[in-house]
């Protein structure tokens, strides 16, 4: 039977804060339902987990890689058994000797290679170059900024300062300046904003994860890169003595090896259309605690009265995080 202990009243509302104390067999029963929802869970993501599998697998673009790939090498079925084990069974450079009796030649002329490399790199300076901000441009402030005040205005001086030419021209002179100090402060504004842009860029990789993806696509007709995603970055410093750890969420580029994107089978030609992205990705402790929060169990059981919902709900979270690419792009 559950029982309830009062406690001070909330500072703020008022309200009289009651804490109810579970029964033991409540929390097992509790802890039961939590496990037969996570166990319907977990079948529920490894029955879409295959069936992405299997579509991939269906759809024959493994084997285009496969063929793409070998032609990227150098590697045929004349020279396969060379390359299987080049690496282990002499040292680099040294050339393989021909097996008695077989004197045909295995030599894979590979033209596909520098195609490829030259293709990326003209696509990679096509695509990526950089960029420029500009204020929007306004017809009347440059004309003024010029000194060219359009005759409206010319004339709404004159009917202000009438028979006085010195007051009319100081009128005039003072728009100048102002549409003069207008522009510089739009111009500055716009080298700021792109110079931030561009540091989210350095940041974040996006040139360097954009050449990675622009080079998949190349070779093999496929590229994935996702982003931009939020990612949490902690800075360490010491001042006057105090360490400051300054944490802050800025956005991020990654590319995705194209072998390890499993999406909806059902997605057809635009992976936007489908239900779901499986993603296989290696996630070390570090990073695991990294995606549930910096806080450890124990703090967690002492800011959450139901720790166990909250590690269900981290679970989820972690699962949806390996299995959604949001912003995934498939060329």
């Amino acid at each position: 039977m559950a029982t309830g202990k009062p406690r001070p009243r909330h500072p703020e509302s008022g309200v009289e804060v009651i804490v109810v104390e579970a029964s033991e067999d409540e929390t097992k029963i509790k802890r039961q339902e939590m496990a037969e929802r996570l166990d319907a869970l977990g079948k529920t993501l490894s029955e879409e987990r295959s069936d992405a599998i299997r579509g991939k697998a269906a759809s024959g673009i493994e084997q285009d890689w496969d063929e793409d790939e070998d032609h990227y090498d150098g590697i045929d079925d004349a020279n396969r058994d060379e390359h299987g084990n080049a690496w282990r069974t002499r040292p680099a450079g040294q050339v393989a000797t021909k097996k008695k009796g077989n004197l045909q030649s295995s030599v894979f002329l590979n033209i596909t290679r520098p195609a490829v490399n030259v293709a990326a790199s003209r696509v990679c300076n096509i695509l990526m170059p950089r960029f420029n901000l500009a204020p929007t441009p306004v017809p009347e402030l440059i004309g003024v900024s010029k000194g060219e005040l359009p005759q409206p205005m010319l004339d709404q001086i004159g009917q202000q300062f009438a028979g006085q030419p010195a007051k009319a021209a100081d009128a005039a002179e003072i728009a100048v300046r102002r549409a003069m100090t207008i522009m510089e402060e739009a111009k500055a504004k716009a080298e700021k904003a792109q110079k931030r842009i561009e540091d989210w860029h350095v940041e974040g990789r996006y040139y360097a994860e954009n050449r990675l993806m622009i080079k998949d696509a190349a070779k093999v007709g496929s590229g994935v890169l996702k982003g931009p995603i939020p990612e949490r970055v902690r800075n360490v410093a010491v001042k006057d003595g105090e360490v400051i750890i300054d944490e802050s969420t800025k956005p991020v580029t990654r590319r995705i090896d194209y072998r390890k994107l499993y999406p909806d089978p059902t997605c057809g030609e635009n992976i936007q259309n489908g239900s779901y992205t499986w993603e296989v990705d290696a996630v070390t402790k570090k990073q695991l605690q990294k995606l549930k929060g910096d806080y450890s169990a124990e703090e967690q059981a002492a800011h959450d009265d139901d720790a166990d919902e909250r590690a269900v709900r981290d679970l989820v979270s972690v699962r949806r995080h390996q299995q959604r690419a949001h912003g995934s792009r498939w060329l």
